[in-house]
């Protein structure tokens, strides 16, 4: 997955059919040296551990089987087990760049800062114009707050490319720790969907959505199409469960929270949402998840623009690699370092789409989320589909 871009995974997951995969496999019995070292390489997390470890004892010298080791007990947030794999490298090569900026990582994602800029020094010792180095140092400088000695990192990441990474590194703080602190907000939503076999069919989704927790949410939703309102559904998270209540058709339904979250109803109650309660890499070490939200594969296709909303100016950050990969792009209000606005965009050979999210911040509120079931409203296993019979823009 792209770092910085992880965010458009929501897209790909929401629009793209998605697969689930099996249990991770496991080595098999007989396995040879040679078959032992492959499956340290290629299997990840417990399985890469075990066989890794197998693969060491056969070739106790060689430094990637320790680094493919270290970066499974990384994934599995073992921290502090992979910062002694990463050690034992050095202990073998003591030039090895690669084990430097992993123990730095590691040594980041305990919060031992110090530490982890001491190795990420050493690496650009060896590796002086590693970029990825000077990123991991500038953002470690951020935690410590010295944006001055980050700023200069992160100019020798960027390499004069125009772009305020210290304000996109604050936005992607703050968004963490309103996420953290279950911060209140409302947000409009829009979708455009259309179908490119048929360009008469194109959906608009619009929703309303007032979220003051995790748990305590409300999102109504309208789908339109050309002006004429098709369906509507109510999403009530209540503390306790979640209730979808369809108003056009009288049926209501419930879900646990574990089985809406997991459903694929959850996006209708915002990207800001769906992003938050989907993706539980938000809540690993602060480095960590920083790290991936920031780090940009592709710095020159990445611009920075000015906008104006409501007579001020506003931050506008932009990514598409190609015509072909989706887009994407962020209003911040640059005082405050929040996101005001995101919108992503996707072609593929079947459909074409563009989500639009405005987002703002409201106090906690003291009034109940609640669904009392209207009179003569039915409950139902499953509610009606929301799209006309003959387009599904979610397939």
């Amino acid at each position: 997955m792209k770092p910085l871009l992880y965010l458009l995974a929501i897209l790909i997951h929401f629009l793209a059919s998605t697969s689930v995969q099996g249990a991770e496999p496991s080595p098999k019995q007989d396995v040879t040296p040679e078959e032992w070292t492959a499956l340290c390489y290629q299997l990840t997390k417990t399985a890469a551990i075990k066989a890794c470890d197998q693969a060491i004892q056969l070739s106790p010298k060689q430094e990637k089987l320790y680094l493919s080791k270290g970066d499974a007990l990384f994934s599995l947030e073992q921290y502090s087990q992979a910062e002694e794999v990463y050690h034992q490298v050095l202990q073998i090569n003591q030039k090895s760049a690669s084990a430097w900026q992993r123990k730095g990582w590691a040594a980041a994602a305990q919060t031992k800062y110090e530490d982890a800029l001491n190795s990420f020094e050493q690496a650009l010792l060896i590796e002086p114009k590693d970029q990825s180095i000077w990123f991991d140092k500038g953002l470690v400088l951020f935690l410590q707050n010295k944006e001055a000695e980050a700023e200069k990192a992160y100019q020798k990441f960027l390499v004069g490319k125009p772009l305020d990474l210290i304000l996109l590194t604050k936005v992607a703080n703050n968004t963490l720790e309103q996420f953290k602190s279950e911060e209140a907000y409302v947000s409009t939503t829009e979708f455009i969907i259309v179908d490119n076999l048929n360009k008469d069919k194109k959906i608009v989704l619009k929703t309303d959505n007032n979220i003051n927790s995790a748990r305590l949410f409300y999102s109504e939703i309208k789908v339109l199409q050309k002006s004429k309102i098709l369906s509507n559904l109510k999403i009530i998270g209540d503390g306790e469960k979640v209730w979808l209540y369809r108003p056009d058709v009288k049926q209501y339904t419930s879900f646990g929270y574990d089985e809406f979250i997991a459903g694929d109803k959850l996006i209708f109650t915002g990207l800001y949402n769906f992003f938050y309660l989907s993706t539980p890499e938000l809540k690993q070490a602060k480095f960590v998840t920083l790290k991936t939200l920031l780090e940009v594969t592709n710095i020159e296709s990445f611009k920075q623009s000015l906008d104006i909303i409501a007579g001020k100016k506003h931050t506008i950050y932009e990514y598409q690699s190609n015509p072909e990969q989706p887009s994407f792009k962020l209003w911040v209000s640059p005082d405050k370092a929040l996101i005001v606005k995101v919108q992503f965009g996707l072609q593929s050979p079947e459909i074409q789409a563009q989500i639009t999210e405005k987002i703002s911040q409201l106090p906690k509120q003291s009034q109940a989320f609640k669904f009392v079931p209207p009179k003569r409203a039915k409950l139902v296993k499953e509610l009606p589909n929301l799209y006309p019979d003959n387009f599904n823009p979610f397939r």
